[in-house]
């Protein structure tokens, strides 16, 4: 015996809306001062600021799909993107 779909959207609905986002955790000072040690050691910052550009030329055929506008939007943004990443 098949049940009616509206059923299961009824379901559906009661299940999403009942659920809640989860709730984030403040960190420790300790766990915050380990961390910064830890982005020191490994030079992550000097890290991305060699790979955020390659990353942005990588991904430029996939967005712009030979679209004009699309392609200078895309590169103003990833100037942007290179003056963030530049000054972290």
């Amino acid at each position: 015996m098949r049940k009616p779909a509206w059923m299961l959207v009824i379901w559906l609905t009661a299940c999403s809306s009942a659920a809640e986002p989860a709730r984030s955790q403040t960190p420790s000072p300790d766990a915050l001062a380990a961390a910064r040690e830890l982005i020191e050691t490994m030079h992550a910052v000097d890290y991305l600021k060699s790979i955020v550009p390659a990353m942005m030329q990588a991904l430029k055929p996939a967005i712009v799909q030979n679209r004009p506008q699309v392609e200078r939007d895309y590169d103003a943004i990833s100037r942007f993107c290179w003056t963030a990443s530049t000054r972290v």
